[in-house]
């Protein structure tokens, strides 16, 4: 089953984040310093010399980034109530120095976010926050807060309905 996964942009510090994660990728010479051999070549078979786009997540939502499968989840960015970005999560770590190296500390909580997704077909696009809400079955203003999985039935109906919306309003 295909999952969406929902994540929020909504702060200072998530708008800095997706800067270093999402706006601008990171070099395979930067990834090689904080990981593994097999990790790395893992890397390379995904996005061969290319650089690479991340985002992370805190430990208080490993569950929902354990529910991510890996090229099996269309994960979509919202910024307020638009959906800004989507990308397909392709790969993901544990990784504490990386995360701290690409994101610092949360300067709330002195957290950093080391569950980290790689992701690809990375995209800006145009959505209502309620369209996607509506489509998985939650209440048109329901605020996702911080990441979430969803894996219902209705999930690969939601991406189908979702990326045809998108298709027609690109012509």
């Amino acid at each position: 089953m295909v999952r969406i996964a929902l994540q929020q942009i909504s702060s200072r510090q998530a708008e800095n984040n997706e800067l270093a994660g999402l706006r601008i990728p990171k070099t395979q010479e930067f990834l090689s310093k904080y990981l593994t051999a097999k990790e790395q070549d893992k890397i390379k078979s995904i996005y061969g010399d290319s650089s690479a786009y991340m985002w992370g997540v805190k430990f208080a939502k490993s569950e929902a980034w354990a529910n991510m499968i890996d090229s099996q989840t269309l994960v979509l960015f919202r910024k307020q109530q638009n959906v800004e970005m989507r990308g397909v999560s392709v790969f993901k770590v544990v990784n504490e120095d990386l995360a701290e190296a690409l994101w610092d500390r949360d300067v709330t909580d002195g957290e950093t976010w080391p569950l980290i997704y790689f992701v690809t077909m990375l995209q800006k696009i145009s959505l209502k926050a309620k369209e996607v809400n509506e489509c998985l079955g939650f209440s048109p203003n329901y605020n996702w807060q911080g990441f979430n999985t969803v894996r219902t039935p209705k999930a690969n109906e939601c991406i189908t309905l979702l990326l045809g919306k998108l298709k027609e309003r690109r012509v």
